[in-house]
């Protein structure tokens, strides 16, 4: 791409912007660029809006719309475990994710299985998130209650998944950590 500016002494300038065409390229090529990730999901839409696509062409892009939003997930928890972005962003994205799913996929019943997939995903990036928002609003303003009460969220959340991965009782799970049945259901 060039941009040509005029300058009022009849200078010209061109300048060569290079530019980054997301869907050319794959989901783990983007992990450097988390905000992008959702997007990806915009790659299945020219296809869909092709004339003639019937229901068994509407599967097979649920099928590959599926592979994608499995792979974001897992760029998205890889960068939220590297650090590149913190939970509150893969929450962001997730959502993100999910509205522009909704706007362009959301009244296709051929999508049904990708619709499950990205909606265990997102309740899945959540469950923590959920409990630690919870636990920072009951701190109120001081900042070292907060810095507590997340790592103590944190460390329960860690507790219920084993718990819950162990095969303990959604009751005996809730007692023991102190979580709501929503938040752990979705850890």
């Amino acid at each position: 791409m060039s941009v040509k500016i005029k300058f009022p002494n009849n200078k010209t300038i061109v300048y060569k912007v290079p530019t980054f065409k997301v869907l050319q390229h794959s989901v783990s090529e983007l992990e450097g660029m988390a905000l992008l990730l959702p997007f990806y999901i915009l790659k299945v839409r020219n296809e869909l809006e092709k004339k003639g696509t019937d229901s068994e062409k509407k599967k097979a892009l649920s099928k590959k719309l599926e592979g994608y939003i499995i792979e974001i997930g897992k760029t998205l928890k890889r960068c939220n475990e590297n650090n590149y972005i913190t939970e509150r962003d893969t929450a962001m994205l997730l959502r993100r994710l999910l509205n522009i799913y909704k706007e362009l996929y959301g009244k296709h019943g051929e999508f049904m299985e990708a619709d499950m997939t990205l909606k265990q995903i997102v309740d899945e990036g959540m469950g923590e998130i959920w409990a630690i928002d919870k636990a920072i609003a009951k701190a109120g303003n001081d900042p070292v209650a907060k810095t507590k009460a997340i790592a103590d969220t944190r460390a329960k959340c860690i507790i219920a998944k084993a718990m819950k991965a162990g095969g303990e009782a959604m009751d005996k799970i809730m007692r023991y950590t102190g979580l709501s049945r929503r938040e752990i259901m979705a850890l």
